[in-house]
């Protein structure tokens, strides 16, 4: 019997298993039952065990994809028109619509430098690495350029203390044999796990195929169902993302292994599938490394290709996303039979992180009328986010945003607009967006390519085309009701929004519908105008944003 048909029998079997309770008989079956589950469970582990002691093979790397590599442009253009006129419309431009490329471009891959076809041998250091993150409390991130401190926000207008924290967790309270207890602290959200001791399996010596298959083995004699049982009730009630859990699970193991890298990728690596998710290790002859499957797309990420269609695997260093990899690399193909689904990089629900409250003033003019809003952020959020992957824009663009902003933004606004036509309210949402914030490339702020997701752009003084679009998409979402998609051309990004109303200007025709230009970049423009040396470019692609 398939390990699926065989779950769902056990799932049905317990759900009813309150309606006869007081049969003996039945009670014995479904005991029965569990104990042929467990057993087939660990049929399917040593399985895996025998499959990972002989089944590895070196992989081709390849170089992390690259995003739009044209540079975005450094000055922004201003709309100047004479002094309390409305600008007279012009003829309007058709904005094409692109053509899928029929073959994506070739993979480059990684020169091996003529590496031997034999494993290398990788030795777990003696001593402890240096930590490479700020606080040991704190999940690991990626290497990046700091915020200087003349970019933070103004002393005008300083951070709120904290306002309406989230109360701690409680800790659940179990009766457990042989166990050690660790209190982790996930972006100011603090729980508390118990774990089996035997699961501090201290791997030490070479690197293979043969020991990580002893590691796995050993880890699937403890009692670790427990703690995977935990991790995933806590995903589910934070609203943790696959990537957030992905993280979650490596803190879990630093704290279990603080002196040990290995071992904190072996543990995320087992826990990660134990708990559903395909992953895989895999080492040069420097390091271990998580790979991480997915049908997203990771930027400047180095990746193999796993063997599944739209699928590629990419080599996760948590420390640093973005570390050059060279050599011999080698892993395995065959994925644990209980680990069914990819790891997506979507956020399709706020993480419930510890409300940290921070507190920012933003202030434009429209037609002569100056306006102030004090609108909050959650740090603790825009910290998660801080080394979030660069991934696929229209994650950015769909993704749900915090409660603690979307209250003293959303009201603010709308207000502001109320009793407006829907195109008069979409012209001043694009000054706010156009003029609130300072232009800045990623380059310039962050010394890498980095969107910024809602909050981040509350948060940070600077804000480039990718980042405004977002924003500007969000309000003309949740305050207009109307549609959006994301024009993204070479080097520049804009949106363009489908009025219920005739609107003179640029425009495009995207799937039977008019979409007007609106480009929250060209400051002091109304919509309906694209930017001037775009006005006749091509789109590279539409992204499309889904309906509130």
């Amino acid at each position: 019997m398939k390990s699926g048909a065989i779950y769902i029998c056990f799932i049905l079997l317990l759900s009813v298993s309150k309606i006869f309770s007081q049969d003996d008989g039945y009670q014995k079956y479904l005991q029965e039952e569990k104990k042929k589950y467990e057993q087939y469970v660990k049929e399917e582990d040593q399985k895996f065990i025998n499959y990972l002691k002989e089944e590895w093979r070196k992989y081709q790397l390849y170089k992390g994809i690259k995003p739009d590599e044209k540079p975005k442009i450094p000055d922004v253009p201003v709309y100047t028109i004479p002094e309390g006129t409305k600008p007279e419309p012009k003829k309007p431009v058709e904005i094409k619509v692109p053509e899928k490329p029929a073959n994506e471009p070739e993979p480059e891959e990684i020169p091996e430098n003529n590496v031997p076809d034999e494993p290398p041998v990788v030795k777990e250091p003696d001593s402890p690495e240096p930590e490479t993150r700020p606080s040991e409390d704190q999940p690991p991130v990626p290497e990046r350029k700091p915020v200087r401190e003349e970019d933070k926000p103004a002393p005008d207008n300083p951070p709120a203390p904290p306002a309406d924290p989230a109360p701690d967790v409680e800790p659940v309270i179990r009766e457990y044999d042989n166990t050690d207890q660790i209190d982790f602290d996930f972006y100011g959200l603090k729980q508390n796990y118990h774990y089996d001791k035997g699961m501090k399996i201290q791997f030490s010596g070479e690197v293979n195929n043969t020991s990580i298959s002893e590691y796995w083995e050993k880890m699937a004699r403890t009692n670790y169902s427990e703690l995977v049982k935990e991790c995933l009730e806590y995903k589910k009630d934070k609203g943790l993302n696959d990537w957030g859990y992905l993280l979650h699970l490596k803190g879990i193991s630093e704290k279990i292994y603080p002196a040990s890298r290995t071992n904190q990728y072996l543990l995320t690596w087992f826990l990660a599938n134990q708990s559903g998710y395909k992953t895989r290790i895999g080492y040069t002859s420097e390091k271990v490394y998580l790979l991480v499957p997915t049908k997203n797309v990771i930027y400047d990420v180095i990746y193999l290709n796993s063997g599944d269609e739209g699928v590629k695997s990419f080599v996760i260093d948590f420390e640093n996303l973005y570390s050059e990899k060279s050599g011999g690399f080698y892993s395995y193909k065959k994925d644990f039979p209980q680990a069914k689904k990819y790891i997506s990089m979507d956020i399709t629900r706020r993480p419930e992180f510890s409300n940290t409250a921070r507190e920012r003033n933003l202030r434009f003019s429209y037609e002569g009328k100056n306006y102030n809003l004090k609108v909050k952020y959650n740090q603790n959020l825009v910290s998660f986010y801080e080394y979030y992957p660069y991934t696929e824009h229209t994650i950015y663009f769909n993704a749900e945003v915090s409660s603690v902003t979307e209250k003293s933004l959303i009201p603010a606004l709308k207000k502001i607009v109320a009793g407006k036509s829907k195109p008069e309210a979409a012209n001043i949402l694009i000054r706010f967006v156009q003029t609130a914030f300072d232009y800045q490339t990623d380059q310039q702020q962050f010394d890498r390519e980095k969107p910024l997701f809602v909050e981040e752009i509350i948060r940070y003084p600077y804000s480039d085309c990718e980042d405004r679009s977002i924003f500007y998409a969000y309000l003309v979402k949740k305050i207009l009701g109307l549609d959006v998609i994301g024009l993204n051309y070479p080097g520049h990004m804009a949106t363009a929004v489908k009025f219920d109303v005739n609107v003179p200007g640029d425009y495009i025709n995207y799937q039977g519908k008019k979409f007007t230009v609106c480009d929250p970049t060209y400051i002091n423009a109304y919509i309906g105008m694209a930017m001037p040396q775009f006005k006749n470019s091509k789109l590279e692609n539409i992204i499309e944003i889904k309906e509130n």
